[in-house]
């Protein structure tokens, strides 16, 4: 999930997210910056000394850079902002300010000017065809998964608190119905086949002794066939936000939790989540994929991919060039060696292949496959199938209100597309 097309909207994810974190070897300084500054709000200026902190471990790091520049554009100081988003732009490692904390400045030159550099140097990609749309434009979608059993596709709706599947045919019909068991917010989904199982990463209403009612998190298996809940585990905290999950060939799930930074497991049986990575060990986890052995999953995090062995639960980060960008990414797909990622946080929306080295410790090259295309407004998540990358364009997740009300008419949006890249390698 895209955090910062959420700020503000009923999901409140929590991610500190939209607030990029990146540093520059020119950093105008706390006091400096307060002096220019004097009505920062706190959290803002703890966020932006965190970031220097960041920087200060690795200063040749773009993303890093980027990331502080947001920060900085959202405390309105100019000259430090546009200088981090200079040295992020000079590393050639195509991530555009469009759309994020940097809009503040889109009428001044200089921004302008930067923009189009970046444009320059990264013309649009395409190689992605329209596969289906969902023709319900208030939809406003985040999760994607693919059945290889029936060939159904499965979208969940964050507006209108539903998941739909669609048929090989392209027809599209409710599969868990709105508000069904108390849903509220399906996000990641997975499915696992060999169990005839649909599993999401979602918010659930529940029934509460102390307080009536309660949002509760976690994760939830509906049955393929019928669509009944089977299974849902959730945890106890309220402030939690199941994000993305995956499902290994035993039955284990495991699920990244954005809100507090960290990534919990389902034993295959089981009936709690445990907890097997925390905010000292991850930042930002969003999407995730297993590696073909099941040795490890890959986790999109902050500021880089990193991967996860499931014997030990020991994290490391994926080593890359520092040209290559490896965060940012929402939705994490495993493909013939590589990893395929919707990066939507450095960039209004690209869809990029990592080829990672035997070891699958290394990215050694990247590759953009869509960016640019016309259709995007937000895409977030997709599935593989057929040996085909299927995803989500326009997600329109920043129109998106409470449910049952959107930040604007519905004439206003458009059917949700669904493209279709082939995985070549």
């Amino acid at each position: 999930m895209r955090c910062r097309a959420l700020v503000g909207s009923f999901l409140l994810v929590g991610c500190v997210a939209w607030v990029h974190t990146g540093a520059a070897a020119r950093i105008v300084k706390g006091p400096a910056l307060q002096e220019a500054q004097p009505a920062i709000a706190p959290a803002l200026a703890e966020a932006i000394r965190a970031a220097e902190q960041r920087f200060s471990q690795a200063p040749d790091n773009p993303a890093l850079m980027f990331d502080l520049g947001s920060l900085r554009a959202r405390a309105g100081d100019r000259a430090g902002a546009l200088a981090l988003l200079e040295q992020a732009i000079a590393s050639k490692t195509g991530m555009d300010p469009a759309g994020s904390a940097f809009d503040r400045f889109k009428d001044d030159p200089a921004y302008q000017a930067l923009v189009a550099r970046i444009r320059r140097d990264f013309p649009p990609v395409s190689a992605s065809t329209l596969a289906f749309t969902i023709p319900e434009p208030d939809l406003i979608p985040e999760g994607m998964a693919y059945d290889p059993a029936s060939g159904r596709f499965f979208v969940g709706s964050i507006q209108k608190q539903k998941i739909v599947a669609i048929a090989r045919g392209g027809a599209v019909t409710d599969f868990v119905a709105s508000a069904r068991d108390g849903l509220m917010f399906p996000l990641g989904l997975r499915v696992d086949a060999a169990r005839g199982l649909l599993w999401a990463a979602c918010t659930f209403q529940v029934a509460s002794p102390d307080e009536g009612s309660a949002q509760r998190s976690g994760v939830a298996a509906y049955e393929l066939a019928s669509g009944r809940l089977a299974r849902r585990v959730l945890l106890d905290a309220p402030d939690h936000q199941p994000n993305d999950l995956v499902v290994t060939k035993t039955g284990d799930v495991y699920v990244t939790d954005t809100r507090s930074n960290e990534v919990y497991r389902l034993a295959a049986g089981g009936t709690r989540l445990e907890r097997v990575l925390d905010g000292t060990q991850i930042q930002r986890p969003n999407g995730i994929a297993l590696s073909p052995d099941e040795s490890r999953v890959f986790i999109a995090a902050w500021p880089s991919i990193v991967a996860m062995d499931l014997r030990t639960n020991k994290v490391t980060a994926l080593r890359h060039p520092t040209r290559i960008v490896t965060g940012g990414i929402d939705g994490l797909y495993f493909h013939n060696g590589s990893l395929v990622g919707v990066q939507n946080d450095v960039h209004p929306g690209r869809v990029v292949r990592y080829e990672l080295s035997p070891d699958l410790q290394t990215v050694e090259r990247v590759q953009v496959l869509e960016s640019y295309n016309p259709r995007f407004e937000i895409p977030t998540t997709g599935a593989i199938a057929d040996g085909s990358f299927y995803y989500m364009a326009n997600t329109q997740l920043a129109k998106a209100g409470t449910p049952g009300k959107l930040l604007v008419p519905v004439s206003e949006l458009k059917p949700i597309a669904i493209l279709r890249t082939v995985l070549r390698w």
